[in-house]
């Protein structure tokens, strides 16, 4: 078995504060005989999804590098959480992360900003947390004979009535480890209650606006002419490209940044051509050029 996934409740997981809920999942992964599976840049663990006490599908998951995601973080170990979910959830998220040393201590914490499935930047990405030589050496005891043991929180915030009734859990008090909602979150949820486009991909659906595809792309522009009407509500099934290369594209479009490009350039590099997005064709081109350099 390459990894062993545990889900838990903590005894303190969730907080009813008005008309929001805290919940917080606790997650172990043991990466069993990590040495055996370190390899070369690029190779990877897909976890499972994350099942989370709320009515609402997560669909989050991490992929684990265990000698870097690239040629750049080579030698360290990396991990990506990811999420393919753009239901127009109102749920909010943040995780944390951590190695369970074999005193049963955490080391090399991390911990991401508020992430939201109702926006186009719903992953995160930690290219460089520990050397995999610092991993490896028995005197800093991060192995637990020879297993990797890592530790995933993940806190969700969003309406009361989005939490489950069997959600086994106690309430907890307001304190100031939990994450707070900063003003940009705010105004990309403001923005959600305005969307008129759905993208429709395999399962999943991406809640989008009408007017940021027109000033990024000719293409959507000429696709929605005279079609702008807030009561019409445009349906996109895009049947050729899968869900994570759509969600780059969306990610770039909204924050002109496509953080796991190198992940699939040729893909976004097709699509980013489809749609006439040309700062994407260009990022698409850099990545696929140094990736011939290797």
């Amino acid at each position: 078995m390459l990894y062993v996934l545990e889900s838990n409740i903590s005894t303190d997981d969730i907080l009813y504060n008005m008309n929001e809920t805290y919940v917080k999942d606790r997650h172990i992964c043991t990466i069993e005989n990590f040495k055996l599976h370190i390899g070369e840049p690029g190779g990877k663990f897909i976890s499972n999804p994350f099942s989370f006490g709320t009515t609402e599908k997560s669909d989050w998951y991490f992929w684990l590098y265990p000698n870097g995601d690239s040629s750049e973080s080579k030698g360290y170990l990396s991990i990506v959480f990811k999420s393919l979910d753009y239901s127009g959830s109102a749920m909010k998220s943040k995780f944390k992360f951590s190695i369970i040393n074999n005193k049963g201590e955490e080391k090399y914490v991390r911990e991401s900003c508020t992430l939201g499935s109702y926006q186009c930047v719903n992953y995160w990405t930690v290219p460089k947390i520990v050397r995999v030589d610092t991993l490896l050496d028995p005197s800093n005891g991060l192995l637990r004979n020879g297993n990797l043991v890592l530790l995933f929180e993940i806190f969700l915030i969003g309406p009361n009535n989005n939490i489950t009734k069997n959600h086994s859990a106690t309430q907890f008090k307001l304190d100031e480890t939990l994450p707070k909602l900063d003003n940009y979150l705010d105004q990309i949820l403001q923005r959600q209650l305005s969307t008129d486009c759905i993208f429709v991909v395999g399962r999943y659906n991406f809640y989008v606006h009408k007017h940021k595809l027109i000033n990024r792309s000719p293409v959507f522009g000429a696709m929605f002419k005279d079609q702008l009407k807030e009561s019409k509500k445009s349906v996109i099934e895009i049947v050729d490209f899968k869900a994570d290369v759509v969600k780059e594209m969306l990610d770039y479009i909204y924050t002109d940044e496509a953080s796991n490009l190198k992940e699939m350039a040729v893909e976004i590099f097709l699509i980013a051509y489809r749609y006439g997005l040309n700062g994407l064709i260009s990022m698409a081109i850099k990545h696929i050029i140094n990736k011939l350099k290797e």
